[in-house]
């Protein structure tokens, strides 16, 4: 498990595991914490974006 203390870091490395192997599952961990709205609110977006990103994916196959 990592714990990644830059926003940034953690979006990339986010990305970076959907990437790497989209359909398989990851054991890999990575945590971010934060007590910033506006760093929760960067959170929600990748993780919209990424599964928008998979629905589309799995709809091509």
């Amino acid at each position: 498990m990592v714990y990644l203390e830059i926003y940034e870091d953690f979006e990339r490395a986010a990305e970076r595991l959907y990437l790497n192997a989209p359909m398989k599952l990851t054991l890999e961990c990575i945590q971010f914490k934060t007590d910033s709205q506006q760093e929760l609110k960067k959170i929600e977006k990748l993780m919209s974006s990424l599964i928008k990103h998979m629905a589309s994916n799995s709809e091509d196959k």
